[in-house]
């Protein structure tokens, strides 16, 4: 079972120009569903390397299954992967500053 996911994950690269920097996931819905099924699967791989079981390849797989999806959702996002570097910064509020709400209800009175 891990051969045929690793054959898979090498099928895909070969289909799609794969980042080589760091991906914002959610480039779009499907690409999104598949980031939160790696992230699902890496917490039980954390989980497993916390308490092993003696023998078992569970965690080469659970591996490979993240990498699968992770190729995956590359693959379905095509050339038009949501690069760190390129995406818009949000402006940090600082704790000085106030917040729009702030004193709009307060009356005199």
């Amino acid at each position: 079972m891990v051969t045929a996911l690793e054959d898979d994950i090498d099928s895909l690269i070969a289909q799609v120009s794969m980042p080589t920097e760091f991906v914002i996931p959610g480039a779009n819905r499907a690409s999104a569903a598949l980031d939160l099924a790696r992230t699902v699967v890496r917490r039980a791989e954390r989980l497993l390397v916390s308490a092993p079981i003696e023998g078992s390849l569970v965690a080469r797989y659970l591996n490979r299954l993240s990498d699968l999806l992770w190729a995956t959702a590359r693959w379905v996002e095509g050339d038009e992967h949501l690069l760190a570097r390129a995406a818009p910064r949000r402006a940090r509020r600082t704790a000085s500053a106030p917040t729009e709400s702030a004193g709009a209800d307060q009356t005199d009175g």
